[in-house]
């Protein structure tokens, strides 16, 4: 089963704060707090660290939402996405500086909030996974390229066997990591497993 995303609301106006908490409810979304200053969004999101945060650009306090999504770029690892009624064009250039994974205007659309929520998930999970990639020394593109099963190997009774993905299923592997909240590296590894103990892969992997 999916694990329900966590999100934190800052927004300074209390009725819409409710309002958009009932509405991620209705989503599917878990709200662990929501918070009217960008004091408070700092202490929240290292207390909570939710998955995604959703913020106003103007908040009670000396930090507005622009200078929140700042510092949380600089100390945590987590993804903002703006929800205000702040469109000036000043307003906005600012917003563009701190790299915002979605920026939605008030009044907004369910459909909207939630096709920008999931898009900001999925594209935080997947710059994750490239990190991760880089930082192991091995690119997800040349782990995953091609599909090849030593049977030599398996013959030999190696513990582990060559296997590589083949290159048109990376984003099948992609969309199964980040719905079942796992590294791709993760996914791999099951099938490999499961192709050892079974003689058989995940059905993701199969060839269409």
């Amino acid at each position: 089963m999916k694990t329900k995303a966590k999100i934190l609301i800052v927004e300074n106006d209390g009725i819409i704060a409710k309002d958009l908490e009932s509405v991620l409810g209705r989503l599917g979304y878990v709200v662990p707090a929501a918070v009217f200053s960008g004091e408070e969004a700092l202490q929240k999101a290292e207390e909570l660290k939710p998955d995604l945060i959703i913020t106003e650009v103007v908040l009670d306090g000396k930090m507005d939402g622009i200078e929140v999504a700042y510092r949380i770029n600089s100390r945590f690892n987590i993804p903002v996405v703006f929800l205000t009624a702040s469109t000036d064009k000043r307003t906005v250039e600012r917003v563009r500086k701190v790299n915002p994974y979605g920026f939605i205007t008030k009044p907004f659309g369910e459909d909207l909030l939630h096709t920008t929520i999931e898009t900001a998930i999925y594209r935080h999970s997947m710059e994750n996974v490239i990190k991760e990639d880089r930082n192991d020394g091995v690119g997800a593109k040349s782990e995953v390229s091609a599909y090849k099963t030593s049977e030599a190997g398996l013959q030999e009774g190696w513990t582990r066997a060559t296997f590589i993905v083949k290159k048109g299923q990376l984003e099948k592997i992609k969309a199964l990591a980040y719905w079942d909240r796992k590294k791709v590296k993760d996914v791999v590894s099951e099938a490999l497993e499961a192709y050892l103990k079974d003689k058989e892969v995940l059905p993701v992997l199969k060839e269409d």
